[in-house]
């Protein structure tokens, strides 16, 4: 840098005719400017060797320097953008790794290059939350170790209500969530482990009494709804069967449903539309698909399972439903046949225009015409007495054609197009040619020119293809083929002003075939062929056979086109078969959807099940209750349950004293008219 006022004193001393201030001004902006470009070289090596700090310094002191250089204000902003942009990215990963301290250096290198940087002041804030976050979340934690669940939810409270998405806090949340996580997700279930099955038989026998029996031998409570009759009578024999199978054979013989309300208490009521909107509970179930359409979901939901509370989220791509909680298996089953990814196949593709030229030209040119003048400023008498000298003979001319032209020309497209099933898929390998129409539009009444309008249009010569695969599930591929090789032809002259035309050569395939994986299809047989020739001789000489060659020219022309096209499918993708469950499932009845197949299977390995049977009874050894079942005492008029389950005493039956089964010849005499095992 050269100082203004050392210039001018020493131009000053020194005395130098005709130096002004003007020049020295000059001096002045010259050297500044050579100045300004050596500290941005200076600069931006320091950049390169991830010296930001220094570096942008040095660019910020050549703007100083030269002012008025755009270039060197915008290399200086430009690159503090990018080295803002880069550390800022730095230090949020920093903070996704929990490395607070080292995010909060690359935010405070920031304000010493951009002071009011508004997204490092907002990292810096947003840096102190997560440290406070952090300590919430220890304390937490230590409070979760001593059993303090209360505490430690309260803290982890505060944490996701201020920030909901903090990975630590929801892996917290989950620990205090997991052991009743189960429970929320499936809810309440009959707690039948260690319990013993049961061995019944009942004929005619009341309802209430066969449901205190089996509270009495298992110790479930049964709530009685009010609406359930007093004088339904059971006939029933079943054995070794499960508590929960027998409840199921008493509510379908007897048209009632079950609620279960906890591992231990189980609610019967009526099987009416009325009491199932009362008593069953319902479900929500959110389904995020990835490759269905969400309105074809809702379309087969609503159709299959006659769901009516569902939302269609076409923005995330998501269906929501609400209902029984066998209706919301029997739609992930179906949502998840449903939601596959697309089939797709790689095209390979070969197109090739073949074009050959063929032009033998054979024999003498000789002069068609000639012309003879007389030399110039002839008098009368000269032309009277004109000699050999005055005449002059021009275009006399003789030619020998011997020449042959061969010509080979390919043109060849070897796409590789990958597309979805049923989708359509366009190239074009050409050009798009101008062309140039214009309109006159008359002149107004009362003088002035003639209006022009000119219009450009655009139409695509060379290569287009378009194809639309269908991918079948054993292999095979049709595909739909529309191939069009084009060319312009020689611009025409119109006559119009403006107007610019040309015609256009075209060759078209459309087809549709079917191939296997891997199959190789080569269509061809668009030929085009073109011969002619010509003759150009002396009348009269020329026609003399044999010798008349020496008297003309012969010109054969001839041409050939030929288009093929080859293409191979390779599926990359194909539909997927889909595991036996997802195909064909169980829905219920008619009247009331059910997830599962109708299967009861007894708890022991020979059981005998035995349902509105006459003189059946068990066989075997069992813990048996006999005799008139007393009022119950765990279940009343109102549904009213006992605090605790009373169970009836059980004697051992020996072997031998047990009443024969249902395969004897003939059924016990002492069957008594209520039993439970």
């Amino acid at each position: 840098m050269i100082d203004f006022r050392l210039i001018s004193s020493g131009a000053a001393r020194i005395g130098l005719p005709g130096m002004g201030l003007s020049a020295v001004a000059l001096a002045v902006l010259l050297s500044g400017c050579a100045q300004g470009e050596l500290v941005r070289y200076q600069g931006m090596s320091l950049l390169a060797e991830s010296k930001y700090e220094e570096g942008l310094g040095l660019l910020a002191e050549s703007v100083r320097l030269n002012p008025g250089s755009a270039e060197l204000r915008k290399d200086y902003l430009y690159q503090r953008g990018v080295i803002v942009d880069r550390m800022l990215a730095d230090a949020a990963a920093q903070r996704r790794a929990n490395r607070l301290d080292a995010a909060e250096v690359y935010y405070r290198r920031i304000f010493t290059l951009e002071p009011s940087n508004a997204a490092a002041q907002q990292g810096m804030a947003e840096l102190d939350a997560q440290r406070r976050h952090a300590r919430l979340l220890d304390e937490a934690q230590s409070l979760l170790g001593k059993g303090d669940q209360a505490g430690a939810r309260a803290l982890l409270n505060v944490v996701t209500v201020e920030n909901p998405g903090e990975p630590r806090a929801a892996r917290l949340r989950y620990q205090l969530e997991e052991p009743s996580l189960k429970e929320q997700l499936a809810g309440p279930t009959l707690n039948i482990k260690g319990r013993k099955p049961l061995t019944l038989q009942f004929r005619d026998a009341n309802l209430k009494m066969v449901m205190e029996a089996i509270s009495r031998a298992t110790g479930v409570n049964i709530l009685l709804d009010k609406e359930v009759r007093n004088d339904i009578k059971v006939t029933i024999f079943v054995r070794d069967t499960s508590v929960e199978e027998t409840l199921d054979l008493l509510l379908i013989q007897n048209q009632l449903e079950k609620r279960i309300l906890g591992e231990n208490t189980v609610l019967i009521y009526p099987a009416t539309s009325a009491k199932s909107k009362d008593y069953q509970d319902l479900k929500v179930r959110r389904f995020t698909l990835g490759n269905a359409d969400p309105k074809q979901v809702q379309t087969m939901l609503k159709t299959i399972l006659k769901i009516k509370d569902i939302f269609v989220d076409e923005k995330s791509s998501a269906v929501v439903i609400r209902d029984t909680p066998d209706a919301v298996r029997l739609a992930e089953k179906l949502v998840l046949s449903m939601d596959q990814p697309e089939p797709e196949v790689m095209l390979e593709i070969d197109v090739m225009q073949v074009d050959r030229n063929r032009m033998l030209s054979l024999g003498i040119d000789w002069t068609k015409s000639f012309t003879w003048s007389l030399r110039d400023k002839m008098s009368l008498l000269d032309f009277k007495n004109r000699t050999a000298a005055d005449v002059s003979l021009s275009g006399l001319s003789v030619t020998a054609n011997a020449s042959k032209t061969d010509g080979d020309v390919n043109d060849l497209a070897t796409p590789r197009i990958r597309v979805r099933n049923k989708e359509k898929a366009k190239i074009l390998v050409g050009t798009r040619n101008p062309v140039v129409s214009s309109a006159a539009t008359p002149a107004p009444t009362g003088g002035g020119s003639t209006v022009y309008n000119t219009s450009v249009t655009y139409i695509e010569t060379g290569i287009k293809l378009e194809v639309e695969p269908n991918i079948h599930p054993d292999g095979d591929v049709a595909i739909k083929i529309n191939l069009e090789v084009s060319s312009a032809g020689a611009q025409i002259d119109t006559g119009t002003s403006g107007t610019v035309v040309f015609p256009i050569n075209t060759n078209n395939v459309t087809t549709l075939l079917q191939l296997k994986d891997g199959e190789t299809q080569i269509l061809g047989g668009l030929l085009q062929q073109q011969s002619d020739q010509s003759q150009t001789k002396i009348p009269g000489a020329g026609d003399v056979p044999l010798l008349g060659r020496l008297f003309g020219t012969t010109r054969d022309n001839w041409n050939k086109k030929e288009l093929l096209l080859a293409i191979t499918p390779h599926i990359i993708r194909n539909i997927p078969t889909g595991e036996a469950d997802l195909v064909e499932m169980w829905s219920g009845t008619d009247a009331k959807l059910r997830f599962g197949a109708p299967n009861l299977k007894a708890s022991g390995g020979s059981g005998v099940l035995g349902v509105s049977g006459a003189g059946a009874a068990p066989t075997g050894p069992a813990a048996t209750a006999t005799g008139t079942p007393t009022p119950p005492q765990g279940i009343g008029p109102r549904g009213s349950p006992s605090p605790r389950p009373v169970v009836a005493p059980v004697t051992p039956v020996a072997p031998s004293e047990a009443p024969p089964g249902p395969d004897a010849a003939e059924p016990a005499a002492n069957t008594a008219p209520g039993t439970a095992q």
